[in-house]
């Protein structure tokens, strides 16, 4: 995919390809891979210009997550910076939130409390803005982790805080799990529905040959007896030929959905193997 981009010249379709790649890399854990493609991504994003930003943010959160992992915290915290200087831009409040905790967690393991207690209300606000609910859970569980021990009454308000987000968190788990059921049942009815009309067509198609067959059978047992009568021979020759007129188209009519599929639909196969017939 990448090599086919880089030779159509598509670089928004590249940065993402290696966006995708760098996070591929991070789940399995293989930081120094990911953080070449992320930075390859970087790169790319850059080429693009002013008008791709917005995705330029996404990825400096990426670096800095990926720098921190690395112990790298002062190029981390300069990803950081640049990517909640970025959703700060476009109010993206996702990205406020996420890159808000990443700097909180990074400034508490370097010791610096103060501003990780100022980034990590900065994380709950965002999330709070943005309706992102699992970004002010993962905010208030660290907020209700900071003030432990420390300070009570805010233990027990974030404690509270995170309380209500996990309540509303699983409620729209629980509406989502109906609202599936009830689109999978629907799917279901559907299909049922489909089954039966088919089966009808079915059904209908079938009687439809069964009374042409019987109509074939009767024209050729009249021509039978007409010539035992000795009718005229005109009438005689002209049912001879409408009989096996039909009898032809009814063999054509018979073989054409096998001829269709066996010459994949293409019209000059398909007639050719009509006239042979």
């Amino acid at each position: 995919s990448m090599n086919i981009d880089r030779k159509l010249n598509d670089t928004v379709r590249l940065t993402h390809d290696l966006i995708n790649l760098g996070l591929a890399y991070n789940k399995k854990d293989i930081l120094d891979s990911s953080l070449y493609y992320t930075q390859e991504a970087y790169r790319a994003a850059l080429a693009i210009g002013k008008w791709n930003y917005d995705m330029m943010g996404s990825i400096c959160i990426t670096l800095g997550e990926l720098n921190a992992k690395l112990n790298s915290n002062e190029i981390a915290l300069a990803y950081f910076r640049k990517g909640l200087e970025s959703s700060i831009n476009y109010e993206d409040w996702i990205d406020y939130s996420d890159v808000t905790l990443d700097m909180a967690q990074l400034f508490k393991k370097l010791g610096h409390k103060d501003s990780a207690e100022y980034y990590l209300h900065k994380s709950v606000e965002g999330a709070q803005r943005g309706d992102y609910k699992l970004g002010l859970l993962h905010a208030t569980q660290d907020l209700t982790e900071f003030y432990t021990g420390v300070n009570t009454d805010s233990t027990l308000k974030y404690l509270q805080l995170l309380s209500s987000t996990k309540d509303t968190l699983f409620n729209e788990a629980k509406v989502r799990s109906v609202q599936n059921m009830l689109y999978s049942e629907n799917q279901y009815q559907h299909e049922i529905e489909q089954e039966k009309l088919n089966a009808a067509h079915e059904r209908k198609v079938s009687l439809q040959i069964f009374g042409i067959v019987i109509f074939i059978i009767t024209l050729f047992v009249f021509l039978l007896v007409l010539m035992r009568v000795k009718a005229n021979p005109k009438m005689i020759t002209y049912m001879g030929v409408v009989s096996l007129l039909l009898a032809f188209e009814f063999i054509s009519l018979l073989l054409h959905p096998i001829i269709e599929k066996a010459t994949h639909h293409n019209p000059v196969f398909i007639l050719a193997i009509l006239v042979i017939i």
